[in-house]
């Protein structure tokens, strides 16, 4: 969203942005479900003067939140009820032992709870119908994502964009296919594909060297640095092994060849001995 000017100072960088987009359907009776970057207790607040309600998870630091919520740990799967003047609704679910959810609610009256072993209550069973697609889908992008580090957010934007059609791209393909594949594989074959009509362009416009010149290239390097062999005086050099890409001299380089050129030549007699020494006359 960047630097919002318009928005007054009385009124919260993420309370403005709901504002914005529920623009349209205000004063209608709607039901907005927001997490807990967007839920507040003045956002509820606003938007039932608009005859709009919201149910939505809430974050445990907002200051309308008491601290003695954040701390309290209540036995696994049970629900505390919280009201206040407004007629909005906090409900506190122990999902898991270390972890509860709050969830801030005024579309709910009365909150009736589940008799099996999770006890959910209704505020949870709501959010979760809608908003807990949104929450998958974000655990899901986060896991393989295309993300990297830039400073600009229209790139953080572009690359979000990349991960959701890289799901979706991957949903209709076992919709259609009927084959169950991972993502993992997918996005793989995925990049793979995409990158194919990049490298047929590439390798047409870059022009063509002999085996000979590539080689120099590679062994070439922008700086001088002493030789790492140490058959010569550590003579200084731009070359470098194309196995080992250690930094070679020319001398070193020779003195190798000959060795093993020695090498190969000894190796070759004593073939030769040992096989002649084999032969017996008859």
């Amino acid at each position: 969203m960047g630097k919002d000017e318009l928005r007054s100072a009385n009124e919260s960088f993420p309370e403005s942005i709901v504002m914005q987009l529920m623009s349209p359907y205000l004063n209608k009776g709607r039901n907005v479900r927001t997490d807990n970057f967007f839920t507040s207790t003045s956002l509820a607040r606003t938007l039932k003067a608009k005859d709009t309600s919201i149910v939505g998870t809430i974050s445990h630091t907002r200051r309308e939140i008491p601290a003695v919520l954040a701390m309290e740990r209540d036995p696994l799967h049970e629900t505390m009820l919280l009201r206040n003047g407004d007629g909005a609704t906090l409900t506190v679910y122990q999902g898991k032992v270390n972890k509860n959810v709050l969830l801030l609610s005024t579309l709910h009256n009365t909150i009736d709870i589940e008799t099996d072993h999770k006890k959910l209550p209704e505020t949870e069973q709501f959010y979760n119908k809608t908003k807990c697609g949104v929450d998958i889908l974000d655990q899901m992008a986060r896991r393989y994502s295309t993300r990297a580090a830039a400073c600009r957010w229209p790139v953080h934007v572009f690359y979000k964009i990349l991960d959701l059609v890289a799901i979706n791209a991957w949903i209709i393909y076992r919709s259609v296919t009927r084959e169950e594949m991972s993502r993992h594989v997918f996005l793989r074959q995925l990049a793979e594909e995409l990158r194919e009509v990049y490298k047929e362009k590439r390798e047409s416009m870059v022009p063509k060297h002999n085996e000979e010149e590539q080689s120099q290239d590679k062994r070439k390097t922008s700086k001088r640095h002493q030789c790492q062999v140490g058959m010569c005086k550590r003579n200084k050099t731009t070359e470098k092994c194309e196995i080992c890409m250690w930094k070679v001299h020319e001398n070193c380089r020779k003195e190798i060849l000959l060795q093993e050129m020695h090498a190969v030549t000894l190796l070759k007699i004593s073939f030769i001995v040992s096989n002649v020494s084999c032969y017996r006359p008859i």
